[in-house]
């Protein structure tokens, strides 16, 4: 961060665009989560802090109604219910399976190899994977692919390439996504989420969405939003979206 005033005098106090061309990237010549995979003690913190910082807050499954999910769902245990993608070691995968172990199909977890290795999910109901979400979604016809502050990371080309290899995975009229994440008001945004989209400004040219942002983006992607659930405005939100008809 002490690094960003000259960043932005560098390049005409303009916001990055570009993953590649990041303030951080300019700055020590590594992305965040290369930085992160070649510091093994930070990684181990970023595990922890991603772990601990729900900790006495609401669940996304608190704030959004499930039962939204249910009537559809179809009941073969071959079948996949929910993908966490990116979901680290699967900390709200699995509170969300104690919760909801009766559900019908599969969880996975989806994460970076080097993130979910030695993960033991399989004990609890859960499939671990290996997968890096810039490629196409391996995981086909699953009720819902789910993002937790993911987005923010990535800038509007990045992002729109995840969703795009999702929405080539949804089976048409069943399949839908939820994204956890801020959706700020277009104007007088609160000081702390202002804060955090400076952040990720600096680290990977990623930002907090206001929900015309959101829709747009979506939009871009083939999909559309079907509602928006928050109950304070210093949460994060959970956003439903569906493909597009075509």
């Amino acid at each position: 961060m002490s690094k960003l005033p000259e960043y932005l005098r560098s390049h005409g106090y303009a916001n990055p665009q570009d993953y590649a061309q990041s303030p951080m990237q300019w700055a020590v010549g590594q992305s965040q989560f290369e930085w992160l995979s070649s510091h093994e003690e930070q990684q181990e913190l970023f595990n922890s802090y991603m772990a601990s910082r729900r900790e006495g807050r609401p669940m996304w499954y608190d704030i959004y109604p499930v039962e939204r999910l249910f009537g559809h769902a179809v009941p073969y245990k071959d079948t996949v219910f929910l993908v966490d993608i990116g979901g680290n070691q699967g900390h709200d995968l699995g509170k969300f399976r104690r919760e909801y172990g009766h559900l019908p199909g599969r969880m996975v977890l989806q994460d970076l190899p080097k993130v979910v290795e030695g993960v033991e999910g399989e004990s609890a109901g859960i499939k671990v994977m290996g997968y890096n979400f810039m490629d196409p979604q391996p995981v086909k016809g699953a009720r819902v692919y789910y993002f937790r502050s993911i987005f923010h990371d990535w800038d509007d080309q990045i992002s729109r390439r995840i969703l795009r290899n999702t929405v080539s995975a949804m089976a048409p009229d069943y399949s839908r996504i939820l994204i956890v994440d801020f959706v700020l008001p277009d104007t007088d945004t609160p000081l702390m989420q202002a804060s955090l989209d400076i952040q990720m400004m600096s680290i990977g040219a990623g930002v907090e969405r206001s929900e015309r942002q959101w829709r747009d983006l979506l939009h871009s992607a083939g999909l559309e939003i079907t509602g928006i659930w928050n109950q304070n405005p210093a949460m994060e939100s959970v956003i439903e979206a569906v493909p597009m008809s075509k």
